[in-house]
């Protein structure tokens, strides 16, 4: 469980403040354990995840369309969303760099979305019954908005 305030330490934190990183390690309690960023290889999965071979900290969001569909089976929701998020992964990430970096990945995503990776996308559409919208970026969404609300999920509030 973690309260608004140790989410607001961790946010805090993670931007460079010590007394809220010295606030928030300090508790060591259920929110932090939850929080604490899985290795992908590692089997255990939260709202967090670090890439394989990376230091790069990404939002678990198959896992969150998991658990909004009440389905963390291997061939449930977050399964397919899995799946997809690789494929658009495997057919852009080279686009991801550069002055206009984020623009380029999207044109790619939405060309794979209706190429390479429509399977998926169709799998997705089929298997993620239950809106999943909360699991990615919202267009009002500010810093850390969206990690935020899938920690809540994964870990719950008082």
């Amino acid at each position: 469980m973690c309260t608004d305030r140790q989410l607001a330490a961790w946010v805090e934190c993670g931007q460079g403040d010590n007394a809220s990183c010295q606030e928030f390690n300090a508790d060591r309690g259920l929110c932090s354990q939850c929080i604490g960023p899985a290795d992908a290889l590692s089997g255990r999965w939260g709202p967090l995840v670090v890439r394989p071979g990376t230091y790069e900290t990404a939002v678990n969001a198959p896992g969150c369309g998991a658990l909004i569909n009440h389905d963390t089976s291997t061939t449930g929701c977050g399964k397919k969303l899995a799946d997809y998020t690789g494929c658009v992964h495997y057919a852009c990430d080279h686009c991801n760099t550069g002055d206009n970096a984020f623009d380029a990945y999207n044109a790619c995503a939405l060309e794979a979305d209706h190429g390479g990776c429509k399977p998926e996308l169709d799998a997705v559409k089929s298997g993620c019954t239950k809106d999943i919208h909360d699991c990615y970026v919202r267009p009002t969404d500010q810093g850390a908005d969206r990690m935020i609300r899938v920690i809540k999920l994964f870990c719950g509030t008082p």
